[in-house]
């Protein structure tokens, strides 16, 4: 298998593997836990989005792979875990704020989650486009 090939199908791996265990192991257990959240701590729950919410999306665009020497396993599978934890984050962050928004019963939850699979999909095609920058840079180090 091509050295390029390769790389892609880790990051393959790695974001078949987020959208599973989001799917099947965090989406329904944060759906369940919210049920109980009371009115009262609603805001606090939203205030604390924000706050993590910054920081994760900062780390998402800020962790690239074009800062690594791709041929280094040690480097490839450290960032493959790290962005695995960010996006994984992410995505809880938002369907916690989403869950939270639905208790309200407020008439714009649907813009919300409309919004919010849009920085799904953006993080998922930057992860792309990041990894595929990142071959490209590499392969030119490489051959220099």
């Amino acid at each position: 298998m091509k050295f390029k090939n390769k790389v892609y199908l880790e990051v393959s791996i790695k974001n078949s593997l987020i959208f599973l265990i989001f799917g099947v192991f965090v989406m329904p257990e944060i759906s369940y836990e919210f049920e109980a959240l009371k009115n009262n701590l609603q805001g606090t729950v939203i205030s604390m989005l924000g706050f993590l919410m910054a920081a994760v999306i900062i780390g998402a665009f800020e962790l690239t792979y074009q800062k690594l020497n791709l041929k280094s396993s040690l480097q490839r599978y450290l960032i493959h875990s790290s962005k695995f934890c960010i996006y994984l984050a992410i995505y809880s962050l938002m369907w916690i704020g989403y869950k939270t928004m639905t208790l309200t019963d407020a008439y714009f939850n649907d813009w919300i989650l409309f919004s919010e699979i849009l920085i799904v999909i953006s993080i998922f095609l930057y992860d792309i486009f990041d990894i595929i920058r990142a071959v490209e840079i590499n392969k030119v180090k490489i051959n220099e």
